[in-house]
C-alpha cells in the first residue's frame, strides 16, 4: 500500500528546490528512497543533492542504478554529467530521448541541468530556450538560484533569454 504523504513530500521538496533551498529539498526526499516508488525518489534526491553541491552523496545514490527504463537512462545521464563525461553523455542520448525531452517540460529541465553541469554553453542555452517554450519560466531560479547556470550570466544569449523569461514570469496569468 502506498503512503499518500509521498506526493505531498515530493511537492514540498520541489518547491524548496525551485526556491534555491537544494539541501532542504534533498533532505525531504531522502526518507522516500525506501518507498515502493523508490527509483523516482532516488533520482530526485540525487538531483537535489547535486544542486546542493553534495556531489559525492549524489553519486553514491546513482552509482547502483543500472537498467533499461527511461528513468534509468536519465539516471545514467545525471551520473555522466556529474562525472564530467560530456562525450559519453552526448553518445548516450538517442534521438528518441531528445524527442521525449522536447515534449516533456520536466525532462527538458533535466537536459538544461545536465549540460549546465558539464559547462556545455551551447547545449545549455538551446535547452533553456526549449524549457522557456514549455513555459518553464521560473525567472528567479534560472537567474539567481541555479548554481550551474551562474557561468552563463554574462553571455549575451543568456541575457536575452532571461529578459524574455523575466517578462513572461512577471506577466504570467492563470
Amino acid at each position: 500500500m502506498r503512503n499518500i504523504c509521498f506526493p505531498g513530500q515530493f511537492l514540498l521538496a520541489y518547491i524548496q528546490f525551485f526556491e534555491g533551498r537544494f539541501a532542504v529539498a534533498a533532505d525531504i526526499m531522502k526518507p522516500l528512497m525506501g518507498s515502493p516508488d523508490s527509483a523516482i525518489y532516488q533520482f530526485w534526491t540525487a538531483y537535489f543533492l547535486a544542486y546542493a553541491n553534495r556531489i559525492t552523496e549524489a553519486q553514491k545514490i546513482i552509482e547502483v542504478i543500472e537498467g533499461t527504463t527511461a528513468l534509468d537512462r536519465f539516471f545514467r545521464l545525471l551520473k555522466l554529467a556529474l562525472q564530467g563525461k560530456r562525450q559519453e553523455l552526448v553518445e548516450s542520448i538517442s534521438p528518441a530521448m531528445v524527442d521525449m525531452a522536447r515534449r516533456d517540460p520536466m525532462k527538458t529541465g533535466w537536459r538544461v541541468s545536465f549540460y549546465a553541469m558539464l559547462e556545455d554553453k551551447e547545449h545549455t542555452l538551446e535547452w533553456i530556450e526549449t524549457a522557456i517554450n514549455h513555459v518553464l519560466i521560473n525567472f528567479p531560479f534560472f537567474n539567481r538560484y541555479d548554481p550551474f547556470l551562474a557561468k552563463l550570466h554574462g553571455e549575451p544569449r543568456f541575457k536575452k533569454l532571461m529578459k524574455r523569461v523575466k517578462y513572461e514570469w512577471e506577466h504570467f496569468e492563470v
